[in-house]
């Protein structure tokens, strides 16, 4: 079942709930999933305003009074642009993240820690045979927006579980960056994009 009406939406995909079937007990799981699909036009029209963006940066009376490169900017966005569109590189960062996060961090008695260790931030991970560069199926997750959660936390008086929460969070990205060497790093981190 898939349901029309998205979980969530952004300039250049949405978000919906659905449910695979199973198909068979050994193949595929079937289970509650997001479908993240992207929007029709959404990597042309953004090319055509980064085309405008660059082309008047690039006029006579702008280009003069500008303190900086543009042409450098303009074209790391232009490369990290190609990179937003294409959901099977998006996958592939969630599901490193979601390996580097799965394990103990490292310190002494590992071995035992991993016998018994359940990481306090969970990534989704991509379902496997269901990830094209439009479309990307993962696992779905629920629970509360981070923005949302700051009021509910100060309606309750629980600030010992919100330092906690963001004590974890400080965990987890260090470990992206300093353990995965920045392939699964979070690169819109904002309160909306994160569950608790």
């Amino acid at each position: 079942s898939f349901d029309p009406e998205p979980v969530g939406s952004a300039s250049i995909a949405q978000v919906h709930r659905a449910r695979l079937r199973r198909k068979r007990w050994w193949r595929r799981r079937g289970g509650r999933v997001a479908v993240k699909v992207q929007r029709p036009g959404a990597e042309r029209l953004m090319l055509r305003d980064l085309k405008n963006i660059r082309s008047f940066l690039s006029s006579r009376i702008v280009r003069g009074s500008l303190a900086w490169d543009a042409d450098a900017i303009l074209d790391q966005i232009d490369g990290e642009t190609a990179g937003e569109f294409d959901f099977t590189a998006e996958a592939a960062r969630m599901d490193a993240a979601a390996a580097t996060l799965a394990k103990p961090p490292p310190g002494r008695l590992r071995f035992l820690r991993r016998l018994f260790y359940t990481p306090p931030v969970a990534v989704p991970r991509a379902r496997a045979g269901l990830v094209t560069k439009r479309l990307l199926v993962m696992d779905f997750v629920s629970g509360i927006q981070l923005s949302r959660l700051a009021g509910e936390a100060g309606a309750k008086g629980s600030d010992a579980e919100a330092k906690m929460l963001f004590e974890h969070l400080g965990d987890a990205f260090g470990r992206l960056l300093f353990e995965d060497g920045f392939a699964g790093v979070h690169a819109d981190p904002h309160p909306g994009n994160l569950l608790v």
